[in-house]
């Protein structure tokens, strides 16, 4: 693709690269706009595959950068289908994965069970006045204690697991500092699922303090590393 003040050209036989230069298919395309740029426009039809992932790569990439305080306690209501930059909707986003995709939440449960003692269930209490709360079961007690009153890795970890399952998953996910607040013995099953995400053909790149590389250094080849 080759476009200069809003017009240029575009390959169309994009399956065939590796043809020589002269025998690729080139489409005259004129913008309506000489500022609109041309993986934006062209990105949104179907025969210029390249333009549509690098434009779905541009717009969908997303930054991770969890704060506990942000996501703890009783968050009003609202539509979401992904969790945001610092967790502050982690009820919401929950909920949303409850309703629309039980089985996508149903296997984050499963794993937060294998992975974190004493957990039996994870819940979403909707109170009186229609806002959420997230609810921690431990086995070994009858009531589920409210998030306020579970540790800051267990609530982490959850986030975590909800991110890396979301349905819809972002092409290139950039998680600030992991390894925070988080279990030392949980960092390495962090890294695995971080290699799971990757190898579902996403990108992880990942902040972390030097005890978080030990932990990613088998998954080298696929995950992007790097420290502050």
């Amino acid at each position: 693709m080759g476009f200069q003040n809003g017009e240029g050209f575009a390959i169309t036989n994009e399956e065939d690269f590796s043809k020589p230069d002269e025998e690729l298919e080139r489409e005259y395309q004129k913008l309506n706009s000489a500022d609109t740029l041309a993986v934006k426009g062209l990105g949104q039809f179907d025969r210029f595959k390249a333009a549509q992932a690098f434009r779905r790569l541009l717009e969908d990439w997303h930054i991770s950068d969890f704060h506990i305080s942000d996501a703890r306690g009783v968050k009003g209501d609202e539509d979401t289908i992904h969790l945001s930059a610092n967790g502050s909707n982690l009820p919401a986003f929950a909920r949303y994965m409850l309703e629309t995709h039980p089985t996508a939440f149903e296997l984050v449960k499963q794993k937060m069970r294998d992975r974190v003692p004493g957990i039996k269930d994870i819940d979403v209490k909707v109170t009186e006045d229609g806002r959420l709360l997230m609810r921690y079961q431990d086995g070994a007690f009858a009531e589920p204690f409210i998030d306020k009153n579970v540790s800051d890795g267990t609530v982490k970890m959850f986030a975590y697991m909800l991110l890396l399952h979301d349905p819809k998953p972002h092409p290139v996910l950039c998680i600030e500092e992991p390894e925070y607040q988080l279990y030392p013995e949980l960092m390495t099953l962090l890294a695995e699922e971080f290699l799971d995400y990757a190898q579902r053909g996403n990108a992880v790149t990942h902040f972390f303090m030097l005890t978080f590389s030990t932990c990613v250094g088998p998954f080298g080849p696929f995950l992007d590393e790097g420290e502050l």
